[in-house]
């Protein structure tokens, strides 16, 4: 479960109690329906195209070698910002582990693949009410990377502090004439459950959204890169329909190559 400065934050993914899963579930689904993922696109196309040109620039003619789990990683991170904060944190463009979110993020789940094991040692370790209480007052490290980068990323949206506003995020979103972001649809479930979510849930689910940009995702996309270039048959006939298609004009972007959810 994640922390910020020794106070637990229990997410969808971390929760043990049905109850506030199914209520936490329920504010937040109008953020994850369909019609809501296709309002979501432009932040992937703005990452996407980034990762295409970055990796023309960084790999495709120097003959340097590309860790390609790591580059999903940087990607997945980039795109997560995008979509939560409607700002990339320089991942893919600075070719650099911002903050060493990567790594400390790798270290967190090797520390939660012991502890789902044995519980009892997370109790003993961090979490165990010493422990918590200097986190509390700084004393020591208590906030895990990903509730700090999350933490930054809302104070640069939203400096007053954590009690967010509806007007001034959906405010936001007009004057840069993007669709809302995660962010702001989850300062609006705090307006219409107001019983219920409230600030720090705002938090928890920005902290989530972290912990589901990074590791998991990043072994999704590598495993599907690594399976089409194992299998030769599959990647000619992939190949083949994309270039079909793209002679026939049936994707929007011919010169960057990029593919719109409803192309694809």
């Amino acid at each position: 479960m994640a922390t910020a400065r020794g106070k637990k934050l229990p997410t969808l993914f971390s929760t043990v109690s049905e109850e506030f899963h199914a209520d936490l579930k329920r504010s937040v689904n109008h953020a994850f329906s369909m019609s809501s993922q296709m309002q979501y696109e432009p932040f992937f196309d703005s990452t996407n195209e980034v990762l295409v040109r970055q990796t023309r620039k960084l790999y495709a003619n120097t003959g340097d070698l590309c860790d390609f789990y790591r580059w999903m990683q940087f990607y997945t991170f980039d795109v997560i910002g995008d979509l939560v904060y409607s700002k990339r944190h320089g991942f893919l463009e600075g070719n650099v582990d911002v903050d060493n979110i990567v790594r400390d993020n790798a270290k967190l789940f090797d520390y939660a693949a012991l502890i789902g094991q044995i519980p009892l040692l997370d109790k003993l370790w961090n979490r165990n009410p010493v422990y918590l209480l200097l986190a509390k007052y700084g004393i020591v490290k208590g906030t895990l990377p990903v509730a700090k980068f999350a933490q930054a990323r809302l104070h640069e949206r939203h400096p007053e502090g954590t009690n967010f506003s509806t007007e001034k995020f959906l405010w936001q979103q007009e004057k840069a004439n993007t669709p809302p972001d995660l962010l702001s649809k989850f300062v609006l479930a705090k307006t219409e459950r107001p019983d219920f979510f409230n600030d720090q849930l705002v938090v928890t689910m920005c902290v989530s959204m972290g912990f589901a940009g990074s590791e998991p995702t990043a072994v999704s996309l590598s495993m599907t890169f690594l399976s089409l270039l194992r299998n030769k048959r599959v990647m000619d006939k992939l190949v083949s329909e994309m270039d079909e298609k793209s002679k026939q004009g049936f994707f929007k972007d011919n010169v960057n190559g990029l593919v719109t959810w409803a192309a694809a």
